[in-house]
């Protein structure tokens, strides 16, 4: 018998540095990735928070856009918000789905070159229940020390 493999249609989640999978009381799957890239924001505006996906293993691109909740956490270019100085920010979720894990580039604001990298770790269902993305990026981490400096 050949295993079973089912595929998702053609998904806008970022250039996806990593993919978390949480399997849910009720069996069902969510996977986590980065934030849908919108148009507005591309090059070093991408990836600013993280992708939910609801995946619909039934039959091959069943698991299609609507099946995606995207969720800005740090703060465009220019923006006030602290964070936003980290870019293409990757996410890792925790298995049982109640911590987020990100790690934020620092840009050197004269060059491509990254600085630095930071850890952040959230409270993902305080992440998901905020009520739009201000809100979301005025939640402070339970975690914001590890820096992972380049020396």
């Amino acid at each position: 018998m050949a295993p079973h493999i089912v595929y998702s249609a053609e998904l806008n989640i970022g250039h996806s540095g990593g993919l978390s999978a949480v399997v849910n009381p009720d069996d069902s799957i969510t996977l986590y990735s980065w934030q849908v890239t919108d148009a507005a924001h591309t090059e070093d505006d991408s990836g600013n928070g993280f992708s939910k996906i609801e995946w619909d293993g039934s039959s091959n691109n069943a698991t299609t856009q609507a099946n995606v909740t995207s969720y800005q956490v740090f703060g465009y270019n220019g923006s006030t918000d602290p964070r936003s100085a980290y870019r293409h920010v990757d996410c890792s979720v925790d298995h049982t789905g109640s911590e987020i894990a990100f790690i934020g580039y620092k840009k050197n604001t004269n060059s491509d070159e990254f600085l630095d990298q930071t850890v952040f770790i959230f409270d993902l269902p305080a992440l998901l229940s905020a009520a739009d993305d201000a809100a979301r990026m005025r939640l402070a981490p339970r975690s914001n020390g590890c820096n992972l400096s380049r020396s």
